[in-house]
């Protein structure tokens, strides 16, 4: 691996940390995420701490796809920083010494 690939994981790794933002201040906005909340009758909850508020449906949606992607993202977070990680500190030279920011040069 190289420092594309490290560049690479950093760019998808603040995407991610983006989209975790962007769901936080989302459910600050509307009052909750519609992640254990149910449709009833019609009727279209979000929640937070067990207090429940009626949005329509379009938004019940998009919240209930963005809650649903945030366990993706932040997989993908995870495993962008583990690669990056392996990338940086598997940067040996022939003669088998560490080169880099962790080692002699």
């Amino acid at each position: 691996m190289n420092r594309r690939t490290v560049r690479l994981c950093k760019v998808i790794f603040v995407a991610c940390m983006t989209n975790y933002a962007a769901f936080v201040v989302e459910s600050r906005i509307i009052g909750g995420t519609a992640v254990v909340v149910k449709a009833s009758s019609g009727h279209y909850y979000v929640g937070d701490h067990a207090r429940l508020r009626e949005v329509s449906r379009g938004l019940f949606m998009y919240s209930r796809i963005h809650s649903m992607s945030i366990y993706a993202t932040q997989a993908l977070g995870l495993a962008s920083v583990v690669i990056a990680a392996a990338s940086i500190l598997s940067g040996r030279r022939t003669d088998g010494r560490v080169t880099g920011a962790t080692g002699n040069k």
